[in-house]
């Protein structure tokens, strides 16, 4: 076999294995999570949770109980403008380019004016802050969501989203900054990582309890939540409820509303005195019955009597 053959033959196999990952067609309907490697992922979901009790929450409890809400609001908004070129870059990635404009002006106000990022002063000025990402890129690229992931250590995500990690890696200012102090053997950086690790647990605290106090399973609830946080990011919070969730429960409660209307009506008929009248002629005098006053009842039974049946139907009072 020739090495253009062999070539070939590898291009075709690689093609083959990647379309079950990145391919967007599969038998499920689109409002519901495509999840084969579910197993998977809720071993690392698990993993997750069990390195976050033990690491994470308690140092993150301590944090929020013993520094006031303007120092960690303060701390937040240095974070977010370190990474905030993510956001620029995938504005203008996206043709967005009126919001790269207004998103590059605000990265320049709350360097300056709001020092390094302290304060956000932007705002003040009126330049919104959005939230864009290399996943909602990719989106807006037509690439679909791919299967979901639980990643160690970042929690949930997907194929697609994934790749975000690395764009938003190499905009973010601190990379650079601390690039050249690791490689000096400076270790003064890592008290600054790890103030961000905890500032961004700390912001997800409320959701966290929030999660574990109300839901059955944890993991469906954090899919769930992730993936359609996601498609309202995606569509700039134009979501409709139709893509944010299978809006066939809701045809279902309908039923059951109108199956329960519909017990009550004949509840209600059942008390109802009515002048229903059925008259009964035999051949034998005897046996013969005239009219009765009733209770509501259905027409008897023609196969129970022999001769002839009239009945009249009820008038209601």
């Amino acid at each position: 076999m020739s090495k253009k053959s062999d070539l070939t033959l590898t291009v075709f196999i690689f093609v083959c294995m990647c379309m079950p990952v990145f391919g967007c067609a599969h038998n499920q309907s689109p409002n519901q999570a495509y999840d084969p490697l579910e197993s998977i992922n809720r071993y690392t979901h698990d993993l997750n949770n069990s390195l976050d009790r033990v690491f994470l929450k308690p140092v993150a409890d301590s944090y929020l109980e013993t520094t006031h809400p303007n120092f960690r609001l303060t701390v937040s908004n240095f974070y977010d403008n370190l990474g905030y070129l993510n956001v620029i870059l995938n504005d203008f990635l996206q043709g967005k380019f009126n919001q790269g404009i207004s998103d590059s002006g605000r990265f320049l106000v709350n360097t300056t004016l709001g020092v390094g990022g302290l304060f956000d002063a932007a705002t003040v000025f009126g330049f919104e802050k959005h939230h864009e990402d290399f996943g909602q890129t990719l989106a807006v690229w037509g690439v679909g969501d791919g299967p979901y992931l639980e990643a160690p250590l970042i929690g949930p995500t997907t194929s697609r989203d994934i790749l975000d990690k690395g764009s938003s890696t190499l905009t973010n200012v601190f990379f650079y900054v601390s690039l050249p102090v690791i490689v000096a053997g400076v270790t003064f950086i890592a008290p600054v990582v790890a103030l961000g690790v905890i500032d961004k647990r700390s912001r997800m605290d409320d959701v966290i309890q929030a999660r574990d106090d109300m839901s059955v399973d944890s993991y469906v609830f954090t899919r769930e939540a992730y993936l359609q946080n996601r498609k309202f990011k995606i569509n700039d919070g134009q979501t409709s409820t139709e893509d944010l969730y299978d809006t066939t429960i809701f045809d279902e409660l309908e039923e059951l509303e109108e199956n329960e209307e519909s017990i009550e009506d004949l509840a209600q008929q059942a008390d109802l005195q009515t002048n229903t009248s059925f008259e009964i002629k035999t051949s034998n005098p005897v046996t013969s019955q005239t009219s009765h006053p009733l209770v509501y009842s259905p027409p008897p039974d023609p196969s129970t009597f022999k001769g002839e049946i009239s009945y009249t139907y009820p008038s209601y009072r």
